[in-house]
């Protein structure tokens, strides 16, 4: 299955002293992409909040291998490694506009029930729509 894919504007507010992309922006661009990816399969955040799921994060990696710079175009792309019960995992790339790779990461998140605040299985329903974007 083909990830999710969207680009981000670098703007001078995401640069450091280095001159280049701060490491916080692309964390963000994780989240965005996470959120992104979600509402593409049908559930978007609201809809989480209403059936009573909240995603949590537990655990992120994240390689650097190139810097973004001003006037580069940080081309984001998610997919779905893997699902579980209550979990799941996901892949991302972040890369320039010519193709090269910035940098690598993983993150594991797991479902809680708004209720009781305790992990809680994903249903079918979502799991299913999740799977559209699990990667061969």
């Amino acid at each position: 299955m083909p990830a999710y894919e969207f680009e981000e504007e670098i703007y001078s507010f995401q640069i450091d002293f280095s001159r280049h992309v701060n490491n916080s922006v692309y964390i963000q661009w994780l989240e965005k992409a996470r959120v992104k990816l979600c509402a593409a399969a049908g559930y978007p955040l609201h809809r989480m909040a209403e059936i009573g799921v909240l995603p949590v994060l537990t655990d992120t990696e994240i390689s650097y291998k190139k810097p973004l710079v001003m006037g580069d175009t940080a081309v984001v792309s998610v997919w779905v490694e893997e699902i579980g019960g209550a979990s799941a995992w996901m892949g991302y790339e972040i890369r320039n506009q010519a193709g090269e790779l910035c940098a690598k990461a993983r993150q594991r998140g797991l479902w809680f029930d708004a209720e009781n605040n305790r992990p809680r299985r994903i249903d079918e329903d979502m799991k299913r729509a999740m799977s559209v974007f699990l990667k061969d």
